[in-house]
């Protein structure tokens, strides 16, 4: 009968048997197929995974390679600054004391901003603001750093150098009066320049209706020369090039005479220390428009703290009472007390 043997030797199957042996075994084919099919299902949203992995990775670099690595364009704001050198003078607007409007303001004699730096003890000593200028690069790392760190790369001390100068050039020529604050109002009266921790540049601008409208005009200039700004509701924010998150930005906070904002109203003890504002602060070299007692101006700022002595950052740089512990805490105090000295013997704002 067809079929009998079928199961003997594989080698001399007969092709009557060939069905026989393909049903017997057709299980087997049907799990190999299921098998390399899962394992193919696998493989393909392995694949699919490590693709998704790989483009997510991309964007996050970009993404971080934008935040830590600001781009700035630097040859606009470069050109921006060879135009306005040229004036060779600058003429400051100011206010008389209590007095906040418009038609009280006084536009100071023009004067020549570039005169010798104190800047001693700095890890940037004896460099003016438009030295400092020169270090401007396209890619410069500003962010990740802490505000203890004592020094910061020479870029990112270039892009505030740039912007503090382009402010100092340009906002008298549209009529606006400003002066030092905060950080750089320190810096200026302790060091002759910027303070190692302090990241940012902080300005005092008057908040009438006619700055307003300066001010519209001012940025729509400062926005053709590089310096993007923006509106805040305590003033303005200023930063070099398009980069988001810059740690080196540039507030201008405004002060009126009345205001909603108790915050932003001045009171007769601030209004005694800043105005007349003078060009007097000695920052890097150009003179800037100083607080009328800078000294006052800085204890509002820092409280009962003594500011001569440099500490850890809190908010009010660092003005905590507990000195550095660095090991380079030390020569940091010798070159303050150098730059004060300076200041002090050539007549300048000074601790």
């Amino acid at each position: 009968m067809a079929g009998e043997n079928c199961e003997d030797v594989w080698a001399n199957v007969s092709d009557e048997c060939q069905p026989l042996i393909q049903k017997e075994h057709q299980p087997l084919v049907w799990k190999e197929s299921i098998l390399r099919s899962r394992w193919a299902t696998v493989l393909k949203y392995l694949l699919i995974t490590i693709f998704l992995a790989v483009v997510g990775f991309a964007g996050w670099y970009i993404y971080d390679l934008n935040y830590v690595l600001d781009y700035t364009p630097v040859s606009t704001i470069v050109d921006a600054l060879k135009r306005e050198r040229a004036q060779g003078e600058v003429a400051y607007w100011t206010a008389t004391k209590g007095k906040l409007g418009p038609a009280d303001r006084l536009k100071t004699k023009a004067v020549n901003p570039s005169v010798a730096t104190c800047s001693e003890g700095l890890s940037h000593s004896g460099r003016s603001l438009g030295d400092l200028v020169t270090d401007l690069k396209t890619w410069c790392k500003c962010n990740g750093h802490s505000l203890d760190d004592v020094a910061q790369p020479a870029c990112c001390i270039a892009r505030k150098a740039a912007l503090l100068e382009y402010t100092a050039w340009t906002l008298p020529r549209f009529n606006i009066s400003f002066w030092l604050g905060h950080g750089v109002l320190l810096g200026a009266v302790r060091e002759g320049g910027f303070i190692g921790h302090d990241w940012d540049i902080d300005l005092g601008i008057l908040r009438e209706p006619e700055d307003v409208k300066n001010m519209e005009l001012w940025i729509a200039q400062a926005a053709k020369d590089g310096i993007r700004t923006e509106t805040r509701d305590f003033g303005y924010v200023s930063e070099l090039g398009d980069a988001a998150g810059s740690n080196t930005g540039m507030d201008l906070g405004y002060h009126a005479a009345k205001s909603s904002d108790p915050h932003r109203q001045f009171t007769d003890k601030q209004q005694d220390a800043i105005f007349p504002v003078e060009p007097s602060c000695n920052f890097h070299g150009f003179l800037m428009p100083c607080p009328h007692n800078p000294k006052e101006l800085v204890h509002q700022h820092v409280g009962d703290t003594n500011p001569m002595v440099p500490t850890r950052w809190d908010g009010k740089h660092a003005l905590d009472g507990n000195p550095r512990k660095d090991a380079d805490m030390a020569d940091i105090q010798k070159g303050i007390d150098r730059s004060v000295e300076c200041l002090t013997t050539d007549g300048w704002a000074h601790l």
